[in-house]
Order: C-alpha cells, then sequence, then structure tokens
C-alpha cells in the first residue's frame, strides 16, 4: 500500500473512486440512465453512499452536475461551439 501511495501520489482506493467517477460522468450523460442504474455500473450497491462520494469528488450531486453537463450540451448545439 505504501508503495502504491509513493509511486501514484495517492491511494488504490482513491485511484479506483476516480476512475469510476470518470465512468459515472459518462452514464450520468445519458438520459435514460437513473442515478441508482449509473451508481450500480460503477460498482456501488448503495445510491446514497454513490451520491455522498459523487458529492465530495464533484462538488455537486449527481442530478446538479447531470443538469449542468445538459446545459453545456444545449449551449454548444444552440451556440454552434464545438469547444470549452
Amino acid at each position: 500500500m505504501r508503495q502504491f501511495q509513493d509511486r501514484l501520489g495517492r491511494s488504490a482506493v482513491e485511484l479506483l473512486t476516480d476512475i469510476r467517477m470518470s465512468l459515472v460522468v459518462n452514464g450520468l450523460k445519458e438520459p435514460a440512465m437513473t442515478v441508482k442504474v449509473v451508481a450500480g455500473s460503477v460498482g456501488y450497491r448503495s445510491v446514497s453512499v454513490f451520491r455522498r462520494v459523487f458529492t465530495d469528488r464533484m462538488g455537486m450531486t449527481p442530478g446538479q452536475w447531470r443538469r449542468l453537463a445538459r446545459e453545456r450540451e444545449w449551449r454548444r448545439f444552440v451556440c454552434g461551439i464545438t469547444h470549452e
């Protein structure tokens, strides 16, 4: 564990959480996928635990993130923006 921490600068649990969150943000972009389904797809059995971890990592709830992502996509579509 110490070697992992020394080499990567973070724990294995932190790395796993980062990987899960990167997968989650893609799932939350899909309107048909519920937060429960997205959480389960990356191994969370409890939606409440998932929401807490997501909020701690991302600074907002999964629902807030989803709304913000939709607004960004809408602006890109309407304004013809190809990058931010």
